[in-house]
């Protein structure tokens, strides 16, 4: 099972992402087995946005064995970093790391808006219940009028059953018979 695991050398070279405002920060530092800083090595970080937008930047070093480099990062989501530390064309050390950018501040609060509640309230012509078990009480204004349709229905169908027996019972051929006696007065 060893040979599935990723083979390297060992070095001390740790990545931090952090963002301020809307740009995000590589930090790296780089140090030796030895526990010494290691120097003008040649940095980039490869970082991947939300919307899968690739960007290489090269870092700069700014102090004994630290590198630093910028990136945007205005939109929500997760920056996947990748950094990677040659020096003449030997890898020193490689490292991935991670920014998540959470949602606006808006989508966070998950507390009750009051003020929105009654103002919304006074616009609707609501009001704002003190108690919880306020919301079942009886007094509240009925907000349509109902009322029973199935005695009408049972009316309308009693009535318009006797016509289509009868028609059933004569035939169809009945309008033909008794329309000429309405139409020639008579027999």
């Amino acid at each position: 099972m060893r040979w599935t695991l990723r083979t390297g050398t060992r070095s001390d070279t740790v990545a931090t992402v952090s963002r301020t405002d809307d740009t995000g920060e590589v930090l790296v530092d780089a140090i030796d087995p030895k526990g010494e800083f290691i120097n003008f090595l040649d940095s980039q970080v490869g970082v991947v946005a939300p919307d899968k937008t690739r960007t290489v930047i090269d870092l700069e070093q700014i102090a004994p064995g630290r590198y630093r480099g910028r990136f945007p990062a205005a939109h929500e989501g997760v920056y996947l970093v990748g950094m990677a530390q040659r020096r003449a064309e030997q890898m020193v050390g490689s490292q991935l790391a991670g920014l998540v950018v959470p949602y606006g501040q808006e989508f966070r609060d998950l507390g009750v808006d009051e003020t929105m509640l009654r103002e919304l309230s006074e616009l609707t012509g609501g009001g704002v219940l003190a108690e919880p078990k306020d919301t079942f009480l009886q007094n509240r204004h009925q907000s349509r009028l109902t009322f029973d349709l199935w005695p009408w229905l049972v009316g309308l169908v009693t009535v318009m059953l006797i016509p289509e027996i009868a028609l059933r019972r004569m035939g169809p051929g009945i309008f033909a018979r008794v329309l000429p006696r309405f139409k020639g007065g008579g027999v």
